[in-house]
């Protein structure tokens, strides 16, 4: 049901419900690479299967997964406003943006040598889809 309502350009939300998913099975995920069953596999004896084993018993692959979801997560909710069927007005669009940079801070645990890099990259691209937008309003 989720899958037929992504429309073309909707990769980010695509990739947010792929970790998403994997976040709500780490533990399952977990369990399955633990298991006799995978040990008895041919998989578990390939360079790929010991490479994915690895990966899936990283704390800090779950780690980076879940930071990459703190931040990534209020972009895509911005970016879902903005291709959504409801065009929402600028005002509201640009308040929706502030608190997104608020919480890609919060997840960054307001470090500023964390987030900044992030923050200029979506100040730049608020400048140039503003600029773009206010040129072309009168002929919308």
């Amino acid at each position: 049901m989720v899958a037929a309502k992504l429309k073309r350009g909707h990769g980010s939300f695509g990739v947010l419900l792929t970790l998403k998913s994997l976040i709500e099975k780490k533990s399952s995920l977990r369990a399955m690479f633990t298991s006799d069953l995978w040990e008895n596999s041919k998989w578990s004896k390939t360079n790929k299967g010991k490479s994915v084993y690895s990966t899936m018993m990283s704390m800090s692959f779950w780690n980076d997964v879940t930071l990459f979801l703190r931040i990534f997560a209020p972009s895509v909710r911005v970016l879902r406003l903005i291709d959504g069927d409801r065009k929402p007005s600028m005002r509201f669009l640009y308040g929706e943006l502030l608190q997104a940079k608020e919480d890609i801070k919060v997840a960054m645990n307001n470090l500023e040598s964390n987030y900044h890099h992030i923050i200029v990259i979506i100040k730049s691209k608020i400048r140039i889809d503003l600029i773009h937008h206010c040129i072309l309003w009168p002929f919308c």
